[in-house]
């Protein structure tokens, strides 16, 4: 199929795991890094669903407003936006922190970065 960024697939009207495997190709497509990873993450927040909802209803059927708001951020993902710029959110460290486009989004080697801090932090020391 051509996935041109103005040809996304329809949504409307189908199962989660048949919007999945569209989002997927699609993303792929456009060569996104981590398209499966994206097609999931935003789903479900499109559905307002928590991690993993998505395949406990594989069958749920998507509607209209959905639909749209999936195609939509499905092509921002393929044109380079982060998935937490687009769902303003971001997991770091336990927490979970609100983003946008005027801040940065933390990455997995800052939570290494973070650890090994820790590690030589003595929290009865005063620092001065």
């Amino acid at each position: 199929m051509n996935y041109s960024i103005n040809n996304i697939p329809e949504f409307k009207g189908a199962s989660i795991s048949q919007a999945l495997l569209d989002a997927r190709a699609f993303l792929q497509a456009h060569d996104t890094e981590g398209s499966d990873m994206s097609a999931e993450l935003l789903l479900e927040f499109v559905l307002g669903f928590e991690r993993g909802q998505l395949f406990v209803h594989p069958k749920l059927i998507l509607r209209e407003p959905e639909a749209l708001r999936y195609a939509e951020l499905l092509k921002r993902r393929a044109q380079g936006e982060p998935v937490a710029y687009l769902t303003g959110a971001k997991g770091f460290w336990k927490y979970e922190f609100v983003v946008s486009s005027d801040t940065l989004i933390p990455r997995p080697e800052t939570e290494l970065l973070v650890e090994s801090a820790l590690e030589h932090f003595n929290p009865n020391e005063n620092i001065n």
